[in-house]
């Protein structure tokens, strides 16, 4: 068949019959796309937005440790102290807090791995309590293994 001897009718057709399969083509994989856009989309805003919210909220409670922990040691005021310590329960309250609800949205493997790793280092590191902070830094020597255990001593301890 010879495209030069149809009537120019059906060379419109044709034309136009064409024009409207590669529409409804374009029509069909926008949509498949959108679907998948949406699914990203609802993966972002329920499990990566979540997980970065709980990394912000937990560097925000640990800079709010340091610093309480830091004015506590830093004053001699018993006031203030107190005040320092209960803003230290609180914050390591609401890390605990956090820690807990993470768990139910940190679903890859990175990221449980990553939580595990941090509740054993947060339950491995240096407990601190309201004698050490009353004790005296440099005064008398064996702070650090009063305060921190020996582990932590040996890592704490002046030359």
């Amino acid at each position: 068949m010879n495209l030069s001897n149809l009537k120019i009718g059906t060379k419109l057709m044709l034309g136009f019959a064409s024009v409207l399969a590669l529409t409804t083509l374009l029509g069909v994989m926008a949509l498949l796309q959108l679907s998948n856009l949406s699914v990203k989309t609802e993966r972002i805003a329920t499990n990566n937005l979540p997980s970065v919210q709980f990394t912000a909220d937990l560097n925000n409670l640990l800079g709010a440790i340091r610093r309480a922990e830091a004015m506590h040691l830093l004053t001699s005021d018993p006031a203030v102290k107190k005040v320092q310590e209960k803003l230290i329960a609180d914050a390591r309250k609401s890390v605990d807090a956090i820690v807990a609800r993470a768990g139910s949205v940190l679903d890859s493997e990175v990221e449980s791995k990553a939580i595990a790793n941090f509740q054993k280092h947060l339950r491995s590191g240096p407990q601190q309590t309201p004698r050490c902070w009353n004790s005296p830094v440099l005064t008398t020597p064996p702070w650090p293994k009063k305060c921190f255990g020996t582990r932590w001593a040996r890592r704490l301890t002046l030359p």
